[in-house]
């Protein structure tokens, strides 16, 4: 298991301190599309949707492994979803 830190980069860049475990860079990957699609839900409760905010996922080296923007992840969803 590896740690995954997830640092929300929107506008304020709230830092992830604790991280999570998973098995494989594509559960992180999932993971980082789960909260920015919560990011895009906080901001549309808000009023204000900016797409281009984004989930950026690092390794405990604090290096950029990779990053989900809320555009992105809102692509993502499945048709079936899709009313």
């Amino acid at each position: 298991m590896m740690r995954y830190f997830f640092h929300l980069d929107n506008g304020k860049d709230v830092p992830d301190l604790m991280g999570q475990e998973f098995c494989t860079l594509q559960a992180a990957r999932e993971e980082a599309v789960r909260e920015a699609r919560q990011m895009a839900a906080d901001e549309l409760r808000r009023g204000k949707l900016d797409p281009s905010h984004r989930v950026v996922v690092t390794d405990r080296f604090d290096r950029v492994l990779l990053a989900v923007a809320i555009e992105e992840a809102l692509r993502a969803i499945p048709d079936r979803l899709v009313a």
